[in-house]
This record gives C-alpha cells, structure tokens and sequence, in this order.
C-alpha cells in the first residue's frame, strides 16, 4: 500500500470511530479475541458481505452499505489502521460514557460544541476539496491554452511553408515560362537572320549576273562657289530625286529607314514577348 493510501486509511478509521461505526460488528469478530489478520479480515467479510453482494441485491442493492463492508474489511486488516480505529473508537466510547454523565444543559452544551466542531470540520474539507477542484481545473485550462497555441503555432507554420512552396513553384514556373519564350525568340531571330541571309545572298547573285563587273562611281562636278563680303561660301546643291541619283539615296535616305526598320522590329519583339508571358 502506498503512503497516500495509507494515509487515507488511517484517516478513514478516526472518521469510522467518530461516527460509530462498528467494523467489529459489521464482520462478526470479537475485538477481545484472537489475534485479527488480513486473512482473517478477508474471510469475515467474505462471508458477511455475501447477502449484500450486488449480484445478490439485484435492484435492492445499498452502496452505502457494501462500502461500510469493505471499509471494515480494510480498517482491521491493517494493524496501523485499526489501532487507530480503537483508539478513536475507545476515546468516542469514553466521550459518550461522559456525556451520559453529564447534566441536560451540559450534554446540551457538549452536543452543540461537538455540532460546531463538526460543521467546521466538514467546511474545512469542503474548502480543501473546492481548492484541490480549482487547482485541477487552472491546470487543465492551462494545460488547455497551451495545446492552442501549440496547435495555432502549428497551423501557422503549415500555412507559411505552404506559401513558401507555392511562391517557389510560381517562380519555378516562371522561370520555365522565360527560358521558353527566349528559346523562341532566339529561334525566330535565327531563322529571320537566315531569311534575311537567303534573301541577301539571292539578290547579291541576281546583281552579278546583271552586272559581271562593277561600273566606276561617276564623278561628281565640283560645286560651284562664290564669294560675299569677301567670304568663300559653298552654294547648297538642291536633292536630287531617288531615282535619279542612287549615291545620293544611300547617304541621306537609307539610314532614316533603317533606323525605322529597326525601331518597328524592336516593337514587334516586345509586343511578342509581353503576349507570351501574359500566356
């Protein structure tokens, strides 16, 4: 038996003593007989607490009862237990022989105090008990609050690491989505580059068949100058059409295209590129 079951029983025997409860009677042993054993304990209450087994009781059955039967049983199988339940029991034996003793006004007196000192007592264990309750339910709303937020932490670590893969599968699929648009766009840059080389190479063999040898450039008069206030100043020549002068259409006109040329296809290379992505 454990100190604290001990302790309790030890406990439970004054309070048997006190209200006069007869574990000798209730077990049929003679308190001036033999020397009482756990067996012997054992067996008394076998065989007194037989007819009011459960099993036997059936719907009669009284709690209160059985448990004065094993509540007997366990005070005089200790030692410990039933010296103190025979010291408490002789002392209440003694307090009682006194009171018969006494007067009507002292037994009066004597049962209030001994009222009082009951319900005192009774409150002091009702005020232990409520405090015990309380403390067990602190700890277990403590116990409670700290399994929430444990649970809340939690929660909140799934959700973050959750985020965390879903941002890095976007930047993953982001990332694809960018190397395939400039796998594209090298491509359509290489194939425009070997359009632009046929288309080249085709006009560069259509001109040698025209022309098997290169005309020299022709010479270009000198223009004419005068002078005013004494200053030599060159008279501006007036552009001459397309057609006619093609020396003229290279230096002066061909850059202007092709800077647009290629202004409009760095616009159509963006405009491809923003559609893809927004695919």
């Amino acid at each position: 038996m454990s100190e604290n079951a001990s302790v309790e029983l030890l406990a439970a025997a004054k309070d048997a003593a006190a209200r006069g409860l007869d574990c000798y009677a209730l077990l049929g042993i003679d308190p001036s007989g033999d020397t009482i054993t756990r067996e012997s304990a054992q067996r008394a209450w076998r065989k007194r607490s037989l007819k009011y087994h459960p099993d036997q009781t059936g719907d009669k059955f009284d709690k209160d009862k059985w448990e004065e039967f094993g509540l007997a049983r366990d005070i005089l199988a200790s030692d410990e237990a039933r010296a103190a339940y025979d010291g408490a029991r002789t002392a209440a034996l003694q307090k009682a022989r006194e009171k018969d003793a006494m007067n009507a006004r002292q037994r009066r007196f004597v049962e209030e105090l001994e009222e009082a000192e009951g319900r005192s007592r009774r409150a002091q264990e009702e005020g232990a008990a409520r405090r015990e309750e309380e403390e067990r339910e602190r700890a277990t709303k403590t116990a409670e609050g700290r399994r929430i937020v444990e649970e809340r932490q939690r929660l909140v670590r799934e959700a973050e690491e959750r985020e965390k893969a879903r941002r890095q599968a976007d930047d993953e699929a982001m990332d694809d989505r960018i190397r395939e648009l400039q796998d594209k766009i090298a491509e359509k840059t290489r194939r425009r580059e070997e359009k632009r080389a046929r288309r080249e190479g085709r006009k560069g063999g259509a001109a040698e068949e025209k022309k098997p040898e290169a005309e020299p450039e022709p010479r270009r008069a000198a223009e004419p100058k005068h002078t005013a206030d004494d200053k030599t100043v060159p008279i501006p020549r007036r552009d001459v059409p397309k057609s006619g002068d093609p020396v003229r259409f290279w230096e002066t006109q061909w850059p202007k295209t092709r800077a647009r040329l290629k202004a409009a296809q760095a616009v159509k290379e963006q405009r491809m590129k923003e559609a893809g992505m927004a695919a």
